[in-house]
């Protein structure tokens, strides 16, 4: 954590057209985004995956079962269910069996103080990989606090929860406030791939 004082930003949006997504990513990177998880069911991945990279730098994952897969930097698996019952998203470069990225996902978080310290033990059990804590819709703050409660990293976004495309952005630029006055700002993109091994 030492090396990397800042805070892996991640949005992940629910299923949108591809000028919708584009706006999104291109306006989520400009507020501190180095990451974009795919929604799982798209139209022409190749054409999206492309249209992404010629108008982003994002970093740009997707679950190993989508699509998608094929095309992006890091691909999601599945992990086994650990002792605090959450089922971990291991992502590895496509076809390599190192993973570089491990995300919990939180649900709706109700009680921060409670699950703070649940959040800190998962992160501290997947160490020394970087550990993102993912929540969305109204869950999505609270997850933030506690990801970097726990020393963590933050994914949020309307994945799960079907809000409105541009909510996403409102969860980004909360996150990334909250992050900053943690004293963990988003990582830049050099730092992003230093810290995921993508250099």
């Amino acid at each position: 954590m030492a090396d990397f004082p800042g805070t892996l930003l991640t949005v992940a949006p629910g299923a949108m057209d591809l000028p919708m997504l584009l706006r999104v990513a291109v306006d989520a990177e400009q507020i501190g985004v180095t990451r974009l998880e795919l929604p799982p069911e798209i139209e022409d991945p190749g054409r999206v995956v492309a249209a992404l990279r010629d108008q982003t730098r994002l970093i740009i994952t997707a679950m190993a079962d989508s699509s998608t897969a094929r095309f992006v930097d890091l691909v999601g698996h599945f992990g086994i269910e650990d002792q605090f019952g959450s089922i971990p998203v291991e992502y590895r470069r496509p076809g390599a069996i190192d993973t570089c990225l491990v995300e919990l996902h939180s649900g709706v978080l109700t009680d921060l103080p409670a699950t703070a310290g649940s959040i800190a033990l998962g992160i501290g059990h997947h160490r020394p990989l970087p550990v993102s804590l993912a929540g969305n819709g109204d869950g999505a703050i609270l997850a933030s606090l506690a990801a970097l409660a726990a020393g963590g990293h933050v994914c949020v976004g309307t994945r799960t929860s079907g809000g409105e495309p541009r909510q996403n952005l409102a969860l980004a630029a909360k996150a990334g406030g909250i992050a900053r006055l943690a004293g963990r700002p988003a990582l830049n993109r050099a730092a992003a791939i230093a810290l995921l091994g993508l250099g």
